[in-house]
């Protein structure tokens, strides 16, 4: 008799599952308008019934979940339509019970970010073979002595010959880092002793941290500001491409007298654009924004490398890059933890200031490789 009233008990706490579909769906419903898209929930084995404390305590993760799908995981209609999808997605909930569990899925018919994450992979899968294609076309120093004669000790004979024969390990390892502290020295101590070669260098540092850096802002902005989640970030993204292209088509057609005005103009452009970005509530607009600094990295990028390319001898070219690229991957850290923690501690707006402050630096130090130039050049 005990055990029926028990059974009984336990009968009246059981509730089907499709009973919160109202519930969910309305959630749904005001997640879409926030984020302007469509969604319908649809519920697979609504009638599985459940005790009401699990739905008390699944109920919250749920939303959870339901919210997340329509950010993340549906695409605007307008996307939908471009890739022959139906305008409003679908977000199925499908629930199964057995004596023991309960196993509920959320799953919807959005692309998220596999795009995004598919893009980015491929970026490694092809520099992973431009380094192989580079291997592949290894040739001892040896070879090039006669074509690019240089200085060659028994050192580099015997770094090269492991290297080529890899039978000494030890010995082309110790001789490989000796080479690349030897070189960065050298290239630092040609920065310090030139001074518009170390102009160049800055800047051009603060420009290569400043663009990859940025995107620690870029991915806040299209989540906070925007409200455009992934699909925003891959158009502010493209923008950012599309400039890019652009800037660095037009770099190689310019005049030589207007290389270096528009070279540091392009990182003033950089430093105001950036300073109004945060402002900027309309996707449209912001991707606007994006081509534009794209197209001004590219431009002054090319102009940069093509000025250093000038000026620099031969011989020093290969250690003076590998001292800027240390310093703009020491840069774009500090600049990266830097920007992180303004934006979170204080806010997006602070975050998007302060890089533009660094952008105003970065614009001086153009205007003052640029007038050095002009003095070498007169």
């Amino acid at each position: 008799m005990i055990e029926d009233i028990q059974t009984k008990l336990l009968r009246i706490r059981m509730v089907k599952f499709g009973t919160l579909e109202t519930r969910l769906g309305r959630a749904i419903n005001v997640t879409c308008l926030d984020e302007n898209k469509k969604a319908a929930l649809e519920i697979e084995n609504g009638e599985v019934e459940i005790d009401t404390q699990v739905i008390d305590s699944l109920i919250e993760p749920l939303l959870h979940l339901l919210k997340n799908a329509v950010v993340h995981g549906i695409e605007p209609p307008d996307t939908r339509r471009l890739i022959r999808k139906p305008e409003r997605g679908t977000i199925r909930i499908n629930i199964e019970a057995d004596d023991e569990a309960v196993v509920l899925s959320v799953s919807d018919d959005g692309a998220g970010i596999a795009g995004i994450l598919g893009i980015d992979g491929l970026t490694y899968f092809v520099s992973a073979w431009c380094l192989y294609k580079l291997r592949s076309v290894y040739l001892s120093p040896r070879e090039h002595l006669t074509k690019y004669p240089r200085e060659f000790s028994t050192t580099t004979e015997a770094t090269a010959e492991a290297l080529e024969t890899g039978e000494i390990p030890e010995v082309a390892e110790a001789g490989l880092s000796l080479a690349v502290y030897s070189e960065l020295k050298e290239g630092f101590a040609y920065l310090r002793q030139q001074p518009t070669v170390r102009a160049l260098g800055v800047t051009h540092s603060i420009l290569m941290a400043g663009v990859v850096s940025a995107n620690v802002l870029l991915v806040a902005l299209a989540a906070n500001i925007l409200h455009s989640g992934p699909r925003g970030l891959g158009y502010l993204e493209g923008g950012w491409g599309l400039g890019a292209i652009v800037g660095g088509l037009l770099a190689s057609q310019l005049p030589q007298r207007l290389r270096m005005t528009l070279y540091a103009w392009s990182i003033a452009g950089l430093a105001l654009g950036h300073l109004a970005m945060p402002f900027i509530t309309f996707l449209l607009a912001a991707v606007f924004f994006q081509v534009l600094f794209g197209f001004f990295r590219a431009l002054s990028g090319v102009v940069a490398q093509a000025a250093l390319m000038l000026i620099v001898p031969r011989h020093f070219m290969g250690r003076t890059q590998s001292a800027i690229a240390v310093l703009t991957t020491v840069l774009q850290v500090l600049m990266s933890f830097a920007l992180g923690w303004i934006s979170q501690q204080l806010s997006i707006f602070a975050g998007f200031a302060f890089l533009a402050l660094i952008y105003a630096f970065g614009t001086l130090s153009a205007f003052h490789a640029r007038r050095l130039l002009r003095e070498q050049s007169s």
